[in-house]
């Protein structure tokens, strides 16, 4: 593998809008609905900020020689939180932020999957000898480029 692409990537964990800290909100009422939650979608709580397994996936480093990573992140992003989290680090590394230069581009976390902005910035990626600017239009939340 020589290119690695992360569209709104849970790259360094997330704070789920600050649910993962239900659990000390009311100590016995959000530790068992936490504990309810890891239950029934152990990713969810695996993916949290500090959790056991982002430390083992990224105590050495977010990224590896000989592979050139591209995330795509939005600043509306309310399920990877804070949206600063999925940005890696590194010479190999490009981070792109969907609004930079672009206000009118609203994706927020699902939509950024179906965003032709987004995936403008994927095909950059994939073949980066033919490279063309990404133009700048609306993008609404939830239902980007829906006609």
């Amino acid at each position: 593998m020589d290119k690695q692409i992360g569209i709104s990537p849970s790259a360094h964990g997330t704070t789920l809008s600050g649910g993962v800290y239900v659990r000390s909100l009311v100590p016995p009422v959000g530790r068992t609905l936490y504990d309810v939650v890891t239950g029934l979608t152990p990713a969810l709580t695996q993916q949290a900020l500090g959790s056991d397994l982002m430390a083992q996936t990224y105590g050495n480093g977010d990224t590896r020689p000989g592979v050139r990573y591209t995330t795509i992140v939005t600043e509306y992003d309310e399920v990877v939180t804070p949206y600063t989290e999925q940005f890696l680090t590194g010479a190999n590394v490009t981070n792109v932020l969907l609004q930079d230069g672009c206000e009118a581009d609203r994706s927020e976390h699902l939509s950024s999957l179906y965003s032709e902005r987004a995936w403008r910035f994927v095909l950059k990626a994939l073949d980066p000898d033919h490279q063309t600017p990404v133009p700048c239009f609306p993008v609404d939340l939830f239902f980007p480029n829906v006609k």
